[in-house]
């Protein structure tokens, strides 16, 4: 297999923050994002947008999620609920396409 063939083609990373530290470091390897190298990041956070390139990121419902958790903790407190703190629930997401992949 050739040395071509075999290089890293994509990095997600778990946040969008570092996700903008690999944009930094394959600019200081000189690798161009994305010509080279996709980047995608996660939580959709002010800095991906501000970055260059603007770093594409999955966007989660964040408030959601705290708002959800807040509501199932207070059911299992007040007893007002069988369903388990644990239980899981689904959210939607979206993808918000920028400039790094």
């Amino acid at each position: 297999m050739k040395e071509e063939s075999r290089r890293l083609q994509a990095v997600f990373a778990v946040s969008d923050l570092s996700a903008v530290g690999v944009v930094m470091e394959c600019q200081r390897r000189g690798l161009k994002v994305p010509k080279d190298i996709a980047i995608a990041g996660f939580g959709n956070f002010e800095v991906g947008a501000w970055s260059h390139p603007r770093i594409t990121t999955v966007d989660v419902e964040c408030y959601e999620i705290g708002r959800r958790a807040a509501l199932r903790l207070r059911a299992s407190i007040l007893g007002g609920s069988d369903a388990p703190v644990s239980a899981i629930e689904l959210t939607r997401i979206r993808v918000v396409e920028r400039e790094s992949a």
